[in-house]
């Protein structure tokens, strides 16, 4: 048996969000994507499922504490093969086995509810601070390339300020639904 922190997944350049409710207990034994807390920002509640299957063994937050990306929120008793094969993407290699199993120590903390699946996201505006139809004046990525978590894919211009658009998370660009010159309003797909 090993323990596997629970984190707060990546919430898309949201600083703090509040915990609404928390689904589990200590003792608790749960399933892989059960989900564990309920988070509501000013827009949207988020669901935050169990990254794999096991034994609640902590929970560290409370219903009213407000987490952001990366917080602790439980301790988890994990089957030591199963943290293994599903931490692990790629097949280990026999040679290095023990060096790969202490390197993939940290990985395991740092687990997160999409398990490293390839899937595609729609690219929203965010909050514009009451601001509306504001242009698309420059893109900072182009299709088909690599982005970070919170790196800038576009700027937008409004009468007062510019806004660099922070990607949600870390990926690649698929493509663009604007161009420059377009006027977009919070909410709208832009990728």
């Amino acid at each position: 048996m090993s323990q596997t922190q629970v984190t707060v997944p990546d919430l898309g350049g949201i600083d703090e969000v509040e915990v609404i409710e928390i689904s589990i207990q200590v003792g608790d034994t749960i399933e892989a994507e059960q989900e564990i807390i309920v988070l509501e920002s000013d827009k949207a509640t988020m669901e935050v499922p169990a990254p794999m299957a096991g034994k609640i063994t902590e929970v560290l937050v409370s219903v009213g504490d407000k987490v952001s990306s990366g917080t602790l929120v439980a301790m988890l008793e994990t089957d030591s093969k199963q943290v293994s094969s599903s931490a692990i993407v790629e097949p280990v290699k026999e040679p290095e086995n023990n060096a790969v199993q202490e390197k993939n120590e940290p990985e395991i903390i740092s687990i997160e509810p999409q398990h490293n699946e390839s899937r595609k996201i729609e690219i929203k505006v965010p909050d514009l601070g009451g601001a509306g139809d504001v242009d698309v004046i420059e893109f900072s990525i182009a299709p088909g390339e690599s982005i970070e978590a919170e790196e800038s894919l576009l700027v937008l211009e409004s009468d007062k300020a510019t806004m660099e658009v922070p990607a949600p998370e870390t990926g690649k660009l698929v493509s663009f639904s604007v161009k420059v010159g377009d006027k977009v309003s919070e909410g709208d797909v832009i990728g």
